[in-house]
């Protein structure tokens, strides 16, 4: 274990049946890249999704990157077409595919942003895609796979209030993207949709916040809607300060748990809460999470029998400023164990999923690595909080039960239909982002190179890689510095002529530098460290 998480451990799992692998990898330009979320695929590869304005001059990016079982980022691409992007939702959707799920601005002077949300193979090209809104602000905060086919999506709406406020809005679409039913859900205030989910009874349940008049602050809130929207029930949560809810997921019993924030908190300046409900919104208990500073609880998962996870943030401990928190708790609401994982300035969750291998992966944002002033990053961890870079901090947050105050909020229902349309969003050309392997570690024995995996990961003891090669424009060089100490990596044509160099800094780690644009022919890329030279071919079309 290493507190700091500057130091690189080369070692690599290449079999998919052989024990979880773990990483801690930061992908980053030389501006600002967040990543909001991640799902894995088939192949036991891992795609993301978030926004990065170094990608074009003129706009934030939507961001798509798709890495090995290792953190190893295979390709990076962005939906640039001018306009401001964001992507904050992936799930898998078959074998193929995966859905994303985001916010695009349409072009033109005070249109407003719509909610956008495509079927992307898993090579990264789009399948369909949709805008889900009005003539006002929308945004979608989440969207649910459903089992026969279609998506569930909750928007944060501005276009279907008489208000003019924001109303929680859900919406039923075909497997092909095609509104099949939208409704808004809207009180005399601000109303925010955090989570929608279909029970496995057949409901659909809402988790949210909203401001009112009769509330004092943000209170949370839980609607409970028949399979067509109408709704049934609700409750609403509240302390006199302000609660914020995160996520919600069904458990194995049928029961619900939801995660939220509240700075009314009994530790600290903000503590973070989860609820257990039935279906029939009656409230099991409630548990309040904290320590001396700042803690969030963005993301919940199930991981075995009665043990859940709690992902987010903490600044009451780690190594500085916010962290990336793991909470273990039973389904009791009782602690099991707390673990942080960061740098020195901050790190935030933004996402997390379960994966195959019995792992967690958690993907966010970092001001401690990386190249620009905030860096995409993803921590691959195992259900007991264990990775080689993590900071432990062990039970030392205290928990007790809250109180919380329910009852009606007066949420009314309005049927509305939701304007969809097709935008003219295209997939731009390969884009290589600058990536660094923070930490990997695999178990002995790890000897055998799996047949499904690319030459990029059966070339990764190579201190060299070109990617990709052949190319037919764009190259970018992996350095993989062992050695502290200087490097150059120069390009020769086949007349010995040096077209490209350049001096890579004496830092352990891995390193991408961006070849320029090279004529068709064939050059040797030569990577000397010291009194070691490594010399590679590459062949442009």
């Amino acid at each position: 274990m290493c507190n700091k998480v500057f130091l690189v451990v080369s070692f690599f799992l290449f079999s998919l049946s052989l024990p979880a692998q773990d990483f801690m990898s930061v992908y980053s330009t030389d501006q600002i890249d967040f990543l909001m979320d991640a799902a894995e695929l088939p192949d036991g590869h891992f795609m993301y999704v978030g926004y990065s304005n170094g990608l074009s001059q003129a706009s934030t990016d939507m961001l798509l990157v798709k890495t090995d079982a290792y953190g190893e980022m295979l390709w990076a691409r962005s939906l640039d077409d001018g306009m401001n992007q964001t992507l904050q939702k992936i799930s898998a959707a078959t074998e193929e595919s995966v859905i994303v799920a985001g916010q695009t601005t349409p072009e033109g002077p005070g249109v407003l942003p719509d909610g956008f949300i495509a079927e992307v193979s898993n090579d990264g090209e789009i399948i369909w895609q949709r805008t889900l809104g009005g003539d006002q602000d929308d945004k979608i905060r989440s969207v649910s796979v459903l089992p026969e086919g279609g998506f569930l999506v909750s928007l944060l709406s501005n276009s279907f209030s008489p208000n003019n406020d924001y109303d929680m809005v859900v919406a039923h679409l075909s497997p092909t993207g095609d509104l099949n039913w939208g409704r808004s859900y809207g009180s005399d205030g601000y109303d925010v949709p955090l989570k929608a989910i279909r029970h496995s009874n057949g409901d659909i349940f809402v988790w949210g916040h909203q401001d009112t008049d009769e509330s004092a602050a943000y209170d949370a809130v839980l609607l409970r809607l028949d399979s067509n929207g109408n709704l049934i029930d609700q409750v609403s949560f509240g302390l006199p300060e302000n609660e914020l809810a995160w996520d919600m997921i069904e458990a194995p019993n049928g029961d619900l748990l939801l995660s939220g924030d509240t700075n009314g908190g009994a530790f600290g300046m903000n503590d973070t809460f989860v609820i257990r409900v039935t279906p029939q919104l009656e409230a099991i208990w409630s548990r309040q999470f904290g320590a001396a500073s700042n803690e969030h609880g963005i993301h919940l998962s199930h991981i075995e029998n009665d043990s859940f996870v709690m992902g987010g943030a903490t600044a009451s401990f780690g190594n500085g400023g916010l962290d990336l928190m793991m909470l273990h708790f039973n389904f009791d609401g009782n602690i099991k164990q707390v673990q942080a994982y960061g740098g020195e300035i901050k790190e935030v969750g933004h996402g997390m999923t379960r994966t195959s291998d019995d792992g967690i992966l958690m993907v966010g944002e970092t001001r401690s690595f990386g190249e620009g002033f905030y860096s995409g990053i993803a921590v691959k961890i195992d259900t007991d909080g264990v990775n080689p870079c993590s900071t432990e901090i062990g039970e030392v947050f205290s928990s007790d039960d809250i109180i919380f105050n329910t009852g009606s909020a007066g949420i009314g229902v309005r049927a509305e239909e939701l304007e969809s349309s097709m935008p003219a969003f295209l997939v731009s050309s390969q884009v290589q982002l600058n990536e660094e392997q923070l930490c990997s570690q695999a178990p002995p024995g790890a000897e055998t190179v799996h047949d499904d995996m690319t030459e990029a990961v059966e070339n990764r003891h190579d201190r060299l890689r070109l990617v990709p090669n052949p190319s037919a424009g764009q190259v970018t060089a992996l350095v993989k510095a062992a050695q502290e100490i200087h490097s150059e990596l120069v390009v020769f044509n086949l007349s010995g002529q040096e077209v490209y160099s350049k001096m890579i800094p004496a830092t352990r780690g891995n390193h991408s530098v961006r070849l320029p644009e090279l004529a068709t022919g064939i050059y040797l890329a030569r990577l000397s460290t010291g009194k070691e030279v490594e010399t590679r071919k590459l062949i442009i079309e």
